[in-house]
């Protein structure tokens, strides 16, 4: 046997084998490494169209009570009645107050309100207190009122089914008490300041006020005017009583909640017979048998 001759079959035979396997890898492509995946994004042409900007929330409605802002002449734009955005009450006021030659319960149109002035006391004595400017659409009420004049929470009453006989330079108004306990009056000025006040009823016990003749005595009233604290007082003809003719009548019932404001005073009820009024700085609360003054 020819040992040499078959090592070279052999050597050739395995030559052979590694070129068909080189040449077979050459052939084959090469996988990329792995990698994290491309992601490929279309092209979106941007938007042309800007942004709608939202509109701005407009304010809630003012409620009764409301001081909307100045107007000038030192009054103030008043919610009374109703709901009403401020922005639209001090422009109908301010419209309304600059009117020129208006008669004293004309009623004239502003914006779709209409508006009157109303006048509690004589010519001579007319001011921001005597003088009301007011403008009513539907169930609401706005009016003109003394800056300086704070009035509590709650729908104002028509001053006109309050009113009584035409006395001492102006009309009084009259009130009494959820249950009837206290008969209250609002009365005008004798200048052309602010009106007052004054209550009588079922006073603390022990109340003592001062009579003409300057002896302290069993208060009967409680009077709270602009330039001084509530106070007890004796009065011996019942000043602020409702009269016709030569007689006293019973006050009309002012409903709890509400108000009743004239003057630069504002009164107003509360349940268990009570009573508060403002003048100003100044205030008196009453209950049956009970005051709060200041």
């Amino acid at each position: 046997m020819d040992i040499w001759n078959g090592s070279r079959r052999t050597a050739g035979v395995a030559a052979a084998l590694v070129m068909i396997i080189f040449g077979t890898l050459a052939c084959t492509p090469v996988a990329p490494p792995p990698g994290d995946p491309v992601t490929t994004t279309a092209n979106v042409p941007p938007s042309s169209a800007p942004t709608a900007t939202p509109s701005p929330t407009p304010p809630p409605p003012a409620g009764p009570g409301t001081n909307c802002g100045p107007i000038g002449r030192k009054q103030v734009a008043l919610v009374a009645r109703g709901e009403a955005e401020c922005a639209t009450v001090v422009a109908i006021m301010k419209k309304f107050v600059a009117t020129k030659d208006i008669e004293i319960g004309q009623t004239i149109k502003v914006g779709g309100w209409g508006c009157a002035v109303l006048d509690g006391s004589s010519g001579a004595y007319a001011s921001i207190y005597t003088v009301a400017y007011e403008c009513a659409s539907g169930k609401k009420l706005i009016k003109a009122w003394p800056a300086d004049s704070p009035v509590p929470a709650g729908a104002q009453v028509d001053v006109k089914h309050y009113a009584g006989s035409f006395s001492g330079g102006g009309y009084p108004y009259h009130f009494s008490s959820s249950g009837g306990v206290f008969t209250c009056g609002i009365r005008p000025p004798s200048d052309r300041g602010p009106g007052y006040v004054g209550c009588h009823g079922k006073l603390p016990k022990g109340s003592r006020g001062e009579a003409p003749g300057g002896d302290p005595v069993p208060a009967n009233t409680v009077l709270l005017t602009r330039d001084q604290k509530a106070r007890f007082v004796f009065s011996g003809d019942p000043a602020f009583l409702r009269t016709e003719g030569s007689g006293f009548v019973p006050a009309k019932r002012l409903p709890v909640g509400q108000v009743l404001a004239f003057y630069g005073v504002a009164c107003s009820t509360g349940p268990g017979d009570s009573v508060r009024c403002l003048n100003g700085k100044h205030a008196f609360t009453l209950r049956p048998g009970q005051a709060q003054l200041s």
